[in-house]
C-alpha cells in the first residue's frame, strides 16, 4: 500500500505539475518570440510592453520548475541551459526591437535570424525535458500497477489462508463434536449391554430370594470438557452414571 501512495503521490505533486510547467514555458517562449517579431514589423509599443511583460513570467515559471527538479540532476542541467540561452534569447530580442526602432532594420533582421535559431534549440532543450518527465511518469504508473497487482495478490493470498484455516477450525470442530457424541455413544451401548443387563439380573436373583448374589460391574464416565451441547449431554450421561453406581452400591449392602 505504501508503494501504491508513493507511485500516486510522485504522479500527483510531482511528474504532472513538471510536465505542464514545461509546457507552459513552450507556450510562454514561443509567444514572447511571435511578439518581439510582430513589434519589429509594427513598432507597435503596447505589442513590445507585452512581449516584455512576458519575461517575469517565463523566468518565473522557471524558477519554480528548477525548484521541482532539485533532486533530477539530468533534468535540472537541461533546465539550466534553457535558463542560460533564454537569457541570450532575450538579449536578440531586445536588440531586435532597438534596431527596428531605429531604422536600422538590416543589422536588426541579422539579430531576428539569431533569435529564431536560438529559440529552436530552446524548443528542442524543453522538448527533452518534456520527455524525460514523461518517462518518469511512465515509470511511476508502471511502478504503481505493480504495486496494484502486489496488493491484490497479497490480499487474494490472506483470502485463501483464511479460507483454508476456517476449514481446518471446521474440520478440528466437527473431530471434536464427532469424537464426543462417539465416547458418549460407545458410553451408551456399554451401558445397555452389560451394566443394565448385570443390574436386571441381580435385581432378579434378589427377586428370586438369593441375598448372596452381588453386582460386579465396572462404570466408566465419559470424559468430555466442552462447555456446548456434547459437553451438556456428558455431564448428564455422568450424572446417571453416579446414579446408577449408587444403586449397585445399595444392592452390593443388601
Amino acid at each position: 500500500m505504501n508503494s501504491i501512495a508513493a507511485a500516486s503521490d510522485h504522479i500527483v505533486h510531482e511528474a504532472l505539475p513538471e510536465d505542464q510547467e514545461v509546457r507552459d514555458l513552450q507556450l510562454q517562449v514561443a509567444l514572447q518570440g511571435e511578439l518581439y517579431f510582430e513589434y519589429a514589423l509594427t513598432l507597435d509599443d503596447e505589442v513590445l510592453h507585452e512581449a516584455e511583460a512576458h519575461t517575469k513570467v517565463v523566468l518565473g515559471e522557471a524558477a519554480q520548475l528548477e525548484g521541482q527538479l532539485a533532486g533530477e540532476p539530468e533534468m535540472l542541467a537541461l533546465l539550466q541551459q534553457f535558463e542560460a540561452d533564454y537569457e541570450d534569447f532575450l538579449f536578440e530580442l531586445e536588440e531586435v526591437a532597438t534596431l527596428y526602432a531605429a531604422g536600422d532594420t538590416e543589422k536588426g533582421l541579422e539579430f531576428v535570424y539569431q533569435a529564431a535559431a536560438q529559440e529552436v534549440q530552446m524548443e528542442e532543450e524543453l522538448a527533452e525535458l518534456a520527455h524525460l518527465i514523461e518517462l518518469g511518469l511512465e515509470e511511476s504508473f508502471i511502478q504503481g500497477e505493480k504495486a496494484h497487482s502486489s496488493a491484490t495478490q497479497l490480499m487474494l493470498g490472506v483470502g485463501v489462508l483464511g479460507v483454508v484455516i476456517a476449514l481446518v477450525v471446521a474440520f478440528f470442530l466437527s473431530r471434536s463434536i464427532a469424537n464426543g457424541v462417539t465416547a458418549i455413544a460407545d458410553a451408551v451401548a456399554s451401558l445397555a449391554e452389560r451394566t443394565l443387563p448385570e443390574l436386571a439380573g441381580v435385581a432378579q436373583a434378589v427377586a428370586d430370594g438369593d441375598l448372596t448374589r452381588k453386582v460386579a460391574i465396572e462404570l466408566e464416565k465419559v470424559d468430555v470438557s466442552s462447555s456446548d451441547e456434547i459437553g451438556d449431554m456428558a455431564q448428564s450421561f455422568n450424572g446417571m452414571v453416579d446414579r446408577i453406581g449408587e444403586i449397585s452400591t445399595g444392592m452390593n449392602v443388601m
